[in-house]
């Protein structure tokens, strides 16, 4: 799987968005899937707009270049990427109706039902069996600003329903959300936080899901400002190794203060 998490800050003005580069291949239909370290970005921008993806790479992919890169408000922006979804699971479905049946989905539709139907009624029951699968192997993670300048943040699952959850002021998607969510509510995050203790924090969240074996150790990071140019860190620039730095640089400071705490205890204590 992987880790893609979003978070709104600085009062509304900002939103960090950042993901792992881990994928999820398959050896083919039914195969084994296995996990790897790719060299490309799994989150995405769209002139003002932002989406980040977990899952299949195939499905990813399929998704990713259906999106048309042009300004719009990130209200539009996911009515746009639920037709698209829609439209791919409706591809799907026709095809696996083609094979099975030798028809096609207006065809398969309007035909007669029962015994009088020239699609045997078996058959038909195959295709039913199978129609409540179709959906895509990814789910998405999408930001942006309303046409008003207020930030949003949607979660799309892979049947290509999206539902807002700006007012969570974070949210995560795969293998890691546990953990990057367990962050932000320790740490008591709130909207009213700077970009640069927003940026931290997303940061810090990230580090915090790594812990689970599903989450790639890369990370890209795209910052939108309303009214300004995106901001992009990716995993190879040297901004990305100061973050590395300073995360580092707390844990260290952390190893110290608790070092001192232990011998304060020691001391007090008597032990």
């Amino acid at each position: 799987m992987t880790l893609v998490q979003a978070l709104i800050c600085d009062n509304g003005k900002a939103i960090v968005l950042l993901g792992d580069r881990l994928v999820t291949m398959s050896l083919g239909d039914g195969a084994i899937e296995y996990e790897t370290e790719s060299d490309s970005s799994k989150i995405y921008l769209f002139q003002n707009n932002v989406i980040g993806f977990a899952g299949s790479l195939i499905d990813i992919i399929r998704i990713k270049n259906k999106i048309k890169n042009e300004s719009c408000s990130i209200n539009d922006f996911i009515k746009n990427l639920i037709s698209i979804i829609n439209d791919l699971i409706k591809e799907d479905k026709e095809q696996v109706i083609l094979q099975i049946t030798q028809n096609t989905l207006e065809k398969f539709i309007t035909d007669t039902q029962g015994d009088s139907g020239h699609i045997p009624n078996e058959i038909k029951n195959i295709v039913y069996s199978k129609l409540a699968e179709f959906k895509m192997d990814c789910g998405a993670l999408a930001a942006g600003f309303d046409e008003n300048g207020k930030p949003h943040i949607y979660v799309i699952n892979d049947y290509g329903v999206a539902r807002d959850c700006s007012d969570l002021s974070n949210f995560s998607i795969g293998s890691g959300d546990a953990f990057s969510t367990i962050l932000f509510d320790q740490e008591c995050y709130k909207v009213s936080c700077s970009l640069s203790e927003g940026l931290y924090f997303a940061y810090r969240a990230k580090k915090a899901a790594e812990a689970h074996v599903g989450v790639g150790k890369n990370t890209d990071i795209i910052i939108l400002r309303f009214g300004k140019s995106p901001y992009l860190i990716n995993a190879e620039d040297e901004n990305n190794k100061l973050m590395d730095d300073l995360y580092n640089l707390e844990k260290m400071k952390m190893k110290d203060c608790r070092k001192k705490i232990f011998l304060k205890i020691e001391g007090e204590l008597k032990l």
